[in-house]
């Protein structure tokens, strides 16, 4: 959801539709009511350190990393363009 969000940042003129990502649904509790063991992240050092211990765990586990809901991911390709015309950058 969060890369259709920054499409429609970029190319539909802030039109937002479904994007909203800011619901209050928490992943880790809901791995954990199947049996997982979840860590929480909120940035880089965050994640790695959450990375980290959940590599110390036998099976799996799911690692939340927390994000803005306007993060954007490059490059992204314009609507109807070639590679040549990828945007490189970020947006604010």
């Amino acid at each position: 959801l969060g890369m259709v969000r920054q499409w429609q940042s970029l190319f539909q003129e802030q039109v937002y539709s479904e994007t909203d990502i800011s619901g209050k649904l928490d992943f880790g509790h809901l791995a954990q009511a199947f049996g997982l063991k979840s860590f929480y992240a909120e940035d880089a050092a965050g994640l790695e350190h959450a990375l980290t211990e959940s590599s110390k765990f036998e099976g799996s586990t799911l690692t939340v990393l927390s994000l803005s809901q306007d993060a954007a991911v490059f490059p992204i390709v314009p609507p109807g363009k070639g590679l040549e015309a990828a945007i490189e950058g970020h947006i604010k």
